[in-house]
């Protein structure tokens, strides 16, 4: 196999397992619980729909 095409691979890879490991850790260290702040919970879901798009 190509040699700038694995590499190409896996950096895509790497990438998506970031931004996936991300979008977890700031849902579970910073949205939730700010969202703990919201006191209406029609209004919590509107804003986590909001930010999860």
């Amino acid at each position: 196999m190509n040699a700038t095409l694995t590499g190409t691979a896996l950096t895509l890879h790497n990438l998506g397992v970031a931004a996936g490991f991300g979008g977890s850790l700031y849902g579970q260290m910073a949205l939730h619980p700010a969202l703990a702040d919201v006191q209406d919970k029609a209004e919590r879901g509107k804003i986590l729909r909001k930010a999860w798009r």
